[in-house]
């Protein structure tokens, strides 16, 4: 069985909606599939994250782990970069 971790940022606005749809389609790949999801959510942490100095997701996360993002308003003072 394989399994992987995605980390969740829901974000504001509609956010949080979106990131409950998109946890029951991965919950749901999990029953059909050989595959767990380890989800790691870093729900209210948005506006810590923004005052953190450097690139704190991949700090707390991985440069190479995956990143699902709800919905954001522009007022956060956070935008998400790849480091690609």
């Amino acid at each position: 069985m394989s399994n992987y971790k995605i980390a969740l940022l829901e974000g504001d606005g509609i956010g949080p909606e979106i990131m409950r749809e998109a946890v029951k389609v991965l919950r749901l790949v999990e029953e059909r599939n050989d595959v767990t999801f380890d989800l790691v959510e870093l729900a209210g942490q948005l506006h810590a994250l923004a005052e953190e100095p450097g690139n704190p997701l991949n700090d707390r996360i991985g440069s190479d782990e995956p990143l699902l993002v709800g919905g954001m308003s522009q007022g956060t003072g956070y935008a998400a970069t790849s480091a690609a």
